[in-house]
């Protein structure tokens, strides 16, 4: 039925299709290109496979909180605000979670990713799909790629791409992960991911599935060693755009979505079973209006309806609706640029919270002569509870207020282009004034846990990063540094300072990596000190006409540490095999 419905949709969008070449910039959903402070990293095609928490970990200011390795939890923190605040997307589309709000980053296969950008000022992450490229008239191009690794774990992965005809192509992909995880008992994950993406002139559609059956091990305090998670994800999305005139232009986006996670526990011989079905439905419009060519108007609404059907919370079901309307005024008149928005959201459960807000937003950017470039930002940003936080039986709180917070942030960034050589430089300011924030924590029974709001959090810190990169002929090599300090209210498990250090070289078919990352001393939840560590990771390739070997190193010094207290990561392991070409 889902991928039934995907081809008629696909149908409908061809017969409406223009003559076109592949040539065309892919199309997202991503709207208003607004001043920000934004990074964007090219993710493919490579030779092993990478996965998206491993890419971001190098991302100043980012924080990955990692339960446990590859079969652990994974989700993201930027610049202190946490998971919650931390907008995970595809092709501009958001990634829902209503239950919790925290996006595992593990449910995202990089198989036909092409670049993942990181605005700093929006929180938010953005995986954008490669459109493939076909090469002297091919109508088919792609790769098969099988790796093998330490823990027992296999990782076979594949992408087709095929050309439908003049502006048309599909992308089909796929990839799994099979491993015992076995440096802990209870570790392992069988997970399988695939999609299919159309891509037209003005539109592009998207099916993607994800299925998991993982051991759930508990921390090294309350193991759990037979505990178990299931995960079924789906999501149908597409997005189209088209500028009517000189003046106007709109763009449409659209996404059904369902997502099922079942646990089974075993509590001191206690057996029990949770059972989570999500449903989301998404409908997004922009009307942009370009008045002059230093001037723009748009308006955005957007339109959102979530639905959780569990045995776990004080109602068998809970559902919410959310309604945004956004109005955007940019100016753009030589070096300087403005933007000035104000964004109106409504939220409302059924029988429980109704909340209203207006956020208003200011960027302003100056291109200074030699390549700088000053930018500076304040905006609101306001996150009504989850459902976990409201009616989780025991511990939920219907009474917990919405966590309301003003981000603020300037920086100086510095580009320049020489012939064969790139350099890149930045140092960013931000400070984050957090209220009501929620958190968990015991009633008058400290065995009884609840949500509570808890007063404020100041967050204040400086990104720093530089980079330098020479391209001469089919040889290139780059090094590339970053450095972050964050103050103010402690956050678990951040890290006052962390940085990383990257570089690689590539010539004759070879390519070597090396990546070091950097994390200094931090505290956990109860304010217990937790030490610092490092990792070291290099890979190695070959490639040989069609044909490329790859061997991954990772965590060369074997440190011993974890991320999330009571979580071990893994010491030394190693990931080597093949990739083909089609």
């Amino acid at each position: 039925m889902f991928f039934s419905s995907l081809l008629a949709a696909a149908s409908l969008l061809f017969s409406a299709a223009m003559p076109d070449t592949l040539a065309t910039a892919t199309v997202t959903a991503e709207r208003g290109t607004v001043v920000s402070r934004v990074d964007t990293l090219a993710v493919g095609p490579a030779a092993s496979p990478e996965s998206l928490p491993e890419i971001l970990a190098r991302i100043p200011g980012i924080q990955i909180n990692d339960y446990g390795g590859i079969a652990g939890l994974k989700n993201i923190s930027l610049r202190g605000m946490g998971a919650t605040h931390t907008a995970v997307l595809v092709d501009g589309v958001p990634v829902g979670n209503v239950q919790s709000g925290q996006i595992d980053l593990g449910m995202l296969d990089l198989t036909s990713a092409g670049a993942v950008t990181v605005d700093y000022v929006h929180s938010r992450i953005n995986v954008r799909t490669a459109r493939p490229a076909f090469a002297d008239g091919r109508y088919f191009g792609g790769f098969l790629r099988l790796g093998g690794g330490s823990y027992s774990t296999w990782t076979p992965s594949g992408r087709a791409d095929f050309r439908l005809g003049d502006g048309l192509a599909m992308s089909v992909s796929a990839a799994g992960i099979l491993t015992q995880g076995n440096y802990r008992d209870n570790n392992d994950l069988s997970e399988f991911r695939g999609g299919i993406d159309f891509f037209g002139r003005e539109w592009n559609v998207k099916a993607y599935a994800n299925s998991a059956v993982r051991g759930c091990p508990g921390s090294v305090t309350w193991p759990a060693p037979l505990d178990r998670q299931t995960d079924q994800n789906y999501f149908l999305q597409g997005s189209w755009s088209h500028r009517f005139s000189a003046l106007y232009d709109l763009s449409l986006s659209a996404k059904a979505a369902s997502d099922h996670l079942h646990y089974n526990g075993d509590s001191g011989g206690y057996a029990y079973e949770n059972d989570y079905l999500q449903r989301e439905a998404l409908l997004n419009m922009e009307h942009g209006f370009t008045l002059s060519e230093a001037l723009r108007l748009a308006f955005e609404g957007n339109a959102r309806f979530d639905r959780l059907a569990t045995d776990a919370y004080t109602t068998p079901t809970a559902s919410r609706t959310t309604l945004d309307g956004k109005a955007l005024l940019s100016w753009a008149p030589g070096r300087f640029r403005a933007d000035l928005s104000a964004l109106w959201t409504g939220i409302y459960d059924k029988g429980g919270v109704r909340r209203s807000v207006l956020s208003p937003s200011v960027g302003l950017a100056y291109a200074l002569p030699a390549g700088f470039r000053l930018v500076g930002t304040v905006r609101r940003a306001y996150r009504v509870p989850m459902f976990n936080d409201l009616y989780y039986a025991g511990m939920g709180n219907t009474d917990l207020l919405p966590e309301d917070a003003w981000m603020s942030g300037l920086g100086l960034s510095w580009t320049r282009r020489a012939e064969a050589w790139q350099w890149d430089a930045g140092v960013d300011g931000f400070y984050n004034d957090l209220k009501n924030k929620i958190v968990s924590a015991p009633t008058a029974d400290p065995f009884i846990w609840s949500m509570f709001n808890l007063g404020a959090a100041q967050v204040k810190g400086v990104d720093g990063r530089a980079s330098v990169r020479r391209i001469a002929g089919a040889a290139q090599w780059g090094l590339a540094a970053a450095w972050t300090w964050q103050g103010g209210t402690a956050i678990p498990y951040q890290p006052r300072h962390s940085g990383s250090l990257t570089a690689d070289f590539a010539a004759a078919g070879w390519r070597a990596a090396a990546s070091l990352l950097h994390r200094g001393a931090r505290a956990d939840a109860y304010d217990a000190p937790m030490d610092p560590y490092q990792v070291l990771d290099l890979s190695l390739s070959k490639e040989w006409n069609r044909f490329t070997v790859y061997a991954d190193l990772k965590n060369l010094l074997d440190s011993r540490y974890e991320v999330v207290p009571g979580y071990p990561m893994p010491g030394f392991h190693f990931l080597a095999g093949l990739r083909v070409n089609l």
